[in-house]
């Protein structure tokens, strides 16, 4: 934990002296979880949204594009889905940030505070069709979930700043809800289909 603190926190440059490749390269899945859960944390809850969003460029890119190459080890599905709340933190570099993201094999267990972070950090209103790119991602790569309300809102939202050229994705969101027991999800879809009949 207290490395993850570092790695947000520090100007050193642990990228290129290879102290974060050490690290993964030597820890254990859990530690590497925790270490991911961390800095997350300190992203999305302890930093400023303007620092949060240095961070991507600093180092986050950089890594997250080595781990999706497998250097200096593969990612897990449970370690990319602990990184949730750093695409989140990543401001200005979102869109960027979501394309790289969905390259990896996160399977989620809990993401609870997902749509709470999202606003938090205001991308809905910033990058609308990148949102639904990542929200489709985490539903449909979730074991469970338990914000079925908040999804909803969510939609609401996107609704509202998006385009036909959408209706696929979050129509995919709605089957991806309907499959994890949210029983909202047919009348979510009705309403994205009177809104863009296809």
């Amino acid at each position: 934990e207290r490395f993850a603190e570092v790695m947000v926190r520090s100007n050193a440059d642990y990228i290129s002296d290879g102290t974060l490749a050490d690290f993964v390269a030597s820890s254990d899945e859990e530690m590497r979880v925790a270490f991911a859960q961390r800095v997350g944390w300190w992203l999305v809850h302890r930093m400023t949204i303007d620092y949060s969003e240095e961070q991507w460029s600093r180092w986050i890119s950089t890594y997250l594009t080595a781990r999706l190459a497998s250097q200096p080890r593969r990612l897990s599905p449970e370690e990319a889905a602990a990184m949730l709340d750093w695409i989140v933190a990543s401001g200005s570099h979102f869109p960027e940030a979501v394309s790289l993201y969905v390259q990896s094999d996160a399977r989620f267990a809990e993401t609870y505070g997902f749509t709470n972070d999202l606003e938090r950090h205001n991308v809905v209103e910033a990058h609308p069709a990148d949102v639904a790119k990542l929200a489709d991602f985490v539903v449909g790569n979730a074991r469970e979930m338990y914000w079925c309300d908040q999804l909803g809102g969510l939609l609401t939202q996107l609704l509202e700043r998006l385009t036909a050229d959408s209706r696929p994705v979050l129509l995919r969101i709605c089957e991806s809800a309907a499959r994890l027991s949210c029983g909202e999800a047919p009348r979510w879809r009705v309403m994205i289909e009177q809104r863009w009949p296809g």
